[in-house]
């Protein structure tokens, strides 16, 4: 429970409000069908319309849409992170990865879950988190047909 609580602690004091994931359409050759895009907090949300929140009992999360993500995120404080999901293949991973000219870290297959963990130098080079000693500031999941981007990392499902 400590290790959380610090872990929370750490991406509250290191996250920025610069927007991370609204140039989704920059992306080549993907298709995106409905794009579900979730905002991670630690503030208690009220009077934030087109979203549904789900409370953690320690955070948030709030999901949207793409086209309202900017709006409800300017309504939030003390953001942990944010990740988008949508409907896709897996051979559509490398475009991300291009894209973002991501650094892979790390990568596993875990019950059918594809991960990749890296960091991107168009991100936000301050906002990252440490695994096996080196910086992570993107996590992208691949899971029944669905991928998931995670700035820093997933914190919700994939």
């Amino acid at each position: 429970m400590f290790f959380l609580f610090s872990f929370l602690f750490l991406l509250t004091l290191t996250y920025s409000f610069k927007p991370v994931f609204y140039d989704i359409n920059n992306f080549k050759n993907i298709n995106y069908g409905e794009i579900i895009y979730s905002i991670y907090c630690l503030d208690k949300c009220e009077n934030i319309e087109n979203c549904e929140i789900i409370n953690l009992g320690n955070g948030y999360i709030i999901n949207t849409s793409l086209n309202n993500a900017k709006v409800i995120k300017s309504k939030v404080t003390n953001i942990l992170g944010e990740s988008i999901k949508f409907k896709s293949t897996i051979n559509k991973i490398n475009n991300i990865i291009n894209y973002y000219n991501l650094n892979i870290i790390k990568k596993e297959k875990v019950d059918n879950i594809f991960c990749a963990y890296g960091f991107s130098n168009v991100l936000a080079q301050s906002n990252y988190i440490k695994i096996d000693n080196e910086k992570i500031n993107l996590q992208i999941a691949f899971s029944n047909n669905y991928i998931t981007l995670g700035y820093p990392i997933i914190l919700g499902d994939y």
